[in-house]
């Protein structure tokens, strides 16, 4: 993949996920996001970031006034000296993902799906009771989501007893539709409730002028790794992973 793409892939993923505080700093977009998630909790590159050898203090520092630790991401298509530097100053890594991309095609919308173009409370209360976070972090994915600007779907699929068991939702940037927070409730997985939510969500995609979807999966998740390949996300367009700093940094 072309390196100009990778770079507005990313663009879009921020802007479908976007942190509660960010901080623009010699290329590098500094997020804070209570918690929720690494990638909203981390210092992000972009294409014209400068080397972590000439900024990297000063990410740390900004890190340690948020009392937050610092962990810095980085993307497969930047060059070996990014993680040399990490490692050098005792950096740990965790958290390797795949980016995966998908021609939208043959979606379709379950009736037991629904969706909602606004993040109701009912969806944020739903999608974080089965993320099991705290009362804080619910607040925090809250302050995520209303933050978003693009044209969003957020969908649920019921079970046979009409309680909402499997959510996600979808933004809309240019001819690509970015999918988040794909979750399904722990003791329902299996049943193709994930599938559905998804297939909803690439229909809406469709129907709306996407021409391609992507989205970020964690690379040890088998489970979601066969799923997606099964929806048509079998192109890999890039990993990342990210680098945790030691308890001194």
């Amino acid at each position: 993949m072309q390196g100009e793409d990778v770079w507005v892939i990313e663009e879009g993923f921020s802007l479908a996920w976007p942190a509660l505080v960010e901080k623009p700093m010699d290329g590098w977009l500094l997020k804070v996001g209570g918690g929720v998630s690494r990638r909203s909790n981390s210092a992000n590159p972009s294409v014209d970031c400068q080397p972590l050898a000439q900024i990297l203090s000063t990410i740390e520092l900004f890190y340690r006034q948020q009392h937050l630790p610092t962990l810095v991401r980085v993307l497969s298509v930047q060059a070996p000296s990014f993680e040399w530097v990490l490692e050098q100053r005792g950096y740990c890594p965790e958290g390797e993902a795949r980016t995966l991309r998908a021609q939208i095609s043959n979606g379709d919308k379950a009736s037991r799906t629904i969706l909602e173009f606004a993040p109701s409370a009912k969806w944020v209360d739903d999608v974080t009771s089965a993320q099991q976070r705290t009362t804080t972090q619910k607040a925090a994915y809250e302050g995520h989501v209303a933050k978003i600007t693009l044209p969003c779907a957020f969908a649920s699929t019921s079970d046979d007893d009409g309680e909402a068991v499997s959510w996600a939702y979808g933004a809309i940037r240019g001819k690509t539709l970015f999918i988040e927070s794909v979750v399904t409730r722990s003791d329902r997985r299996g049943h193709g409730h994930g599938r559905d939510v998804m297939r909803a969500l690439l229909a809406w995609g469709d129907a709306n002028g996407a021409i391609t979807s992507v989205l970020q999966v964690q690379a040890e998740n088998n489970a979601a790794c066969r799923l997606y390949e099964t929806l048509g996300f079998r192109e890999e367009l890039y990993r990342y992973r990210y680098w945790r700093a030691p308890a001194n940094a």
